[in-house]
This record gives C-alpha cells, structure tokens and sequence, in this order.
C-alpha cells in the first residue's frame, strides 16, 4: 500500500489529503528480508494527535478492531503502513513504510525464498493483494486478517472488508526452527511449517547423520561420528501454487568448534582494536597478547590494553570456546606500536557514527624520545569491507583536524577506514556493532 493509492472508494475522500505526505523529515533506513535481501524502507515522521483521532474515528466500524500498535490513544499512525507491519513488523522488526518510492519494494519477501507461496489461506501466513497494493496477516480465524491501512488504522476485520480488492495471493514462512547452539552429542530436530500439499527434501552436512524421513516437514540429526566442524541443514520446499521452489539453509557447529580468523590493529600506542570471524554456537571468545591471555568477552570484537614498547612485534590471538570445547588458537601479527602521530578512531568498536581525529604526540613517543610529525589535516576517508570494496567514500573541501562520519547503512562486522591528507595516508580497523 503505497501513499498515492487511496481512491473514492474511502469512507471520506477529504481526509485522504495526500497533497503533502511525503514528509521532509523521513529518513531512509533500508531492513532486510529473513534471507537477508535488501529492502527499501524508510523512517517516516508521524502525524499530530488530533489528525489521528479523526483517522480513528472515521475508519471505526462495528466489525472492525484497532489495534492501538503504540500503547497510545490512537490506532492510526504515519510511521508504518501495511508492507512494514506485515512483512518486517511482525517479525519483531521496528517500524518502517516500505514502498515509500517504489511500490514493489515488498515483493522481494515473496520472490527471495523468504517466503513461499501456498494455495489457501494459512495461518500463520501473510496475504498479498493480487489486484491491488496491500499486504495483511492471517489470523487463527479463517477469513478475518490483520491489516494497516495506509496511514490509517491497524485493523482486524473481515477479509472482505477492505479497499484494496479481493484477489489474494497467500504466503508462509520458510524459516528453519530448531536449536542452533553447538551440537556435541545426541539427536536433534529442525523442522518448518507444515503446509498443505507442500514437498519437502532435506540435505545436511558430512558431519550429520539423518535418523528416518528426509522427504516431510521435520527432520532428525545426530553427529556423524566424532565429526566436528561447522555444519548445516538445508531444506527445499514445493507447493503446487508457487511459481519456484524455496531453499532455506541454517548453520551451527558440531563437537569442537572450528578456529576463527583474527583480525587486529592498532588503535593507539596503548590499546588494540580486535575482531574474529563469529563462531556459531560460542559462548566467549579467548582473547591473548603475544600468547599472554588478556581476557574473555561474549562477542567476537573488543578493545585490548598493551603495556609493552613500540619497537617489540606484537601478536593478537582468539580462542573459541563452546560447550563442547575450545578451538585451537589463531593469532595475526599486527608489528610494532605505532610512536608517531597517528589518526584517532573513536568510539571502536562504534554503533551510529564515529570521529576521526588528528592524533597529538603519544605517551609512548615520548617515552622512547621519538619525535612526532605535523598533525595532518583530514580531507579524505573511505571505509572498505574485508574484500575491498569501498563502502563509504567521503572528500572534505575545507580540511579539519577532526571529522565525524555517519556508519548508517553499515551492518555489523569488521571493516577498514583510510584516512588520508592528500599527500598520505592510513588505514584503521574499524568494529560495528549494534
């Protein structure tokens, strides 16, 4: 359900007021679909109370339930429509209006395998509208469904009560349940929803065993064994209505957990900035400075303190460490302290947005009689991923000594930022988290 769509067909056609909807403080802010296509989304401003009111009392039927998604006074809200609630909402996703631009944004949930589509109504399950531009949700009542209807109210209400036309198309989710920790011994089950009329085939990695039916909606594991290792299963779904077929594949480790690259840099003189490959199924990760163990932490990224001097090569290391075991150590060399001037990365590991700063002499500079270099101005920083490929490229015209860079768009992981004045240049590590 697009802004622009609402016909004659409302109850009120002056309330529609669509002449000045697209808000100048909308932000974009793109999610994802369960399969982890990109989705256009965005950030929409709301409307005042008194407009809400109205919206409430003039779509308020005796059929019809609001549903109050704020815990506020009002039903109707600007700052999600139908697509957003559906497909992203209810999947525990934050507000969002996706189809603000382009108004097949949503069919990428019903095209990537996220989703696979069925005969009949099915609940849980998602409706499209064939002939028209809404998205809804079934309900454990036949024929009723949960819906937003554009900016307007989050309504339950009869199938056929609605504007937006009576050729439906139905979807259910093709997410893989089941426990995904580490896998040390015994059988363990995944299963999807059981649809009407649907096939089904299993595949699963070496280091698995299948205990009976490969070919329905579940499927029993046990370690293949004394196997370890990462490790998967896969499932592909049919149904006589959908176009394609739907692979869905979920990931965890068995036994003794694989070892996890590592990746360090120096983010001053005195600390070091840390990250390895995630491990499925870990429960900490074992971090050590030149083989000496610093500490253990529940993410694979932190910050680790160095007392030594800036002429001695320094190696970082991680362990892994799960329920069945701890993985062998992995270390990286990163060289020797820096003990000139160097550019500031803060805060790292960074959330929202980070500042880049010119650094002054540092304490271990001074400390070995090594003198710093002219602080150099900013005027260009690009952050690239562990492949290369430039991500954020930004060119400053009037130079500074410090900058702030936005990280929206960016999704958690490891990532490089290359300073440079025009004449040099350095590049960081840089950790996101959120």
């Amino acid at each position: 359900m697009k802004f622009y769509y609402f016909s004659i067909i409302f109850l009120s056609i002056q309330l529609l007021n669509l002449n000045n909807i697209l808000g100048q403080s909308d932000v974009r802010n793109d999610v994802a679909t369960p399969k982890n296509s990109s989705v256009e989304a965005w950030i929409t401003s709301e409307d005042n109370s008194t407009t809400r009111g109205v919206y409430d009392a003039t779509y308020t039927t005796s059929s019809r339930i609001l549903i109050k998604y704020f815990n506020d006074a009002y039903s109707s809200s600007r700052r999600f429509n139908c697509h957003g609630y559906a497909w992203h909402m209810v999947e525990g996703g934050d507000p969002r209006w996706i189809g603000y631009s382009v108004p097949t944004s949503e069919d990428i949930y019903m095209t990537d395998g996220s989703y696979i589509q069925v005969c009949n109504e099915t609940y849980p399950g998602k409706v499209s509208w064939a002939d028209g531009d809404h998205s809804a949700i079934t309900t454990s009542a036949p024929g009723v469904w949960t819906s937003k209807w554009n900016r307007y109210p989050l309504m339950t209400h009869d199938k056929n009560d609605n504007p937006f036309g009576f050729v439906f198309k139905y979807y259910v989710s093709t997410k893989i349940s089941g426990n995904t920790s580490n896998f040390c011994s015994g059988t363990r089950t995944f299963s999807v929803q059981n649809i009407s009329g649907a096939t089904y085939s299993w595949i699963y990695s070496s280091t698995l065993s299948v205990i009976g039916s490969t070919n329905t909606s579940q499927i029993v594991i046990q370690r293949n064994g004394s196997l370890s290792g990462p490790s998967w299963v896969e499932v592909q779904i049919s149904t006589p209505c959908s176009p394609t077929s739907s692979t869905r594949r979920i990931n965890f480790s068995v036994g003794t957990p694989p070892s996890s690259s590592v990746y360090a840099d120096w983010d001053n003189p005195l600390k070091i900035i840390a990250g390895a490959d995630p491990v499925t199924g870990a429960t900490s990760y074992k971090w050590y400075v030149n083989n000496v163990f610093i500490k253990s932490t529940s993410t694979p990224n932190t910050s680790l303190s160095y007392n030594g001097n800036c002429t001695t090569s320094v190696t970082v290391g991680v362990e892994v460490v799960t329920s069945c075991g701890t993985s062998g150590k992995t270390n990286t060399n990163i060289g020797t302290a820096p003990c000139d001037n160097y550019y500031i990365i803060a805060p790292n590991p960074a959330q929202d947005v980070i500042t880049i700063s010119a650094g002054e002499q540092s304490g271990m500079a001074a400390k070995t009689g090594l003198l710093s270099s002219s602080v150099n101005n900013i005027t260009h920083v690009k952050i690239f991923n562990s492949r290369g490929i430039v991500l954020k490229s930004l060119q400053y015209t009037e130079p500074g000594k410090q900058v702030q860079v936005n990280l929206a768009g960016l999704t958690p992981g490891i990532y490089f930022v290359e300073v440079s004045n025009g004449n040099n240049k350095q590049t960081k590590m840089l950790v996101i988290t959120r």
